[in-house]
């Protein structure tokens, strides 16, 4: 497994937790978005084991810092970007809809985008719609 992709998934789970990158979010969320679902994809298809930590977020004082797995790593900057977007219902109804479940499972991973994505289309923007549409039609 190439360890750059992970490192930069670690960096991007890192910087999308302070509040100081949120208009360069908004600027390139589709293209984020996009980037990091490939990315997940990649990583699942990997079969990288669970015990595998590469990534340690801190919690608050006293706490246990949490550990990440590549995929649970990914998963995290996934979430993250849609909170930092100020997409806050995407990450509600995922977790309603066990759609990080789907998403982490290759056999399952496509039926976790066409549920995330039917919650994408009600919460965007149109504007944003369209630049994520626009991305998507070049991976078709």
């Amino acid at each position: 497994m190439a360890f750059q992709p992970v490192a930069v998934t670690c960096a991007l789970c890192e910087m999308l937790s302070v509040s100081l990158c949120q208009e360069a979010i908004q600027e390139f969320y589709p293209q984020l978005l996009l980037a990091i679902l490939c990315h997940l994809y990649w990583v699942i298809e990997q079969n990288v084991p669970q015990k595998m930590v590469v990534y340690s977020k801190e919690r608050g004082p006293g706490s246990k810092s949490k550990p990440f797995d590549p995929t649970s790593c990914a998963l995290e900057v996934v979430k993250l970007l849609f909170l930092a977007a100020a997409y806050d219902g995407v990450v509600v109804y995922a977790n309603q809809h066990h759609c990080w479940d789907l998403l982490s499972c290759p056999k399952f991973y496509y039926i976790g985008i066409m549920d995330l994505t039917s919650d994408i289309v009600k919460n965007c923007e149109p504007a944003i719609l369209h630049r994520i549409l626009h991305l998507v039609k070049n991976f078709l």
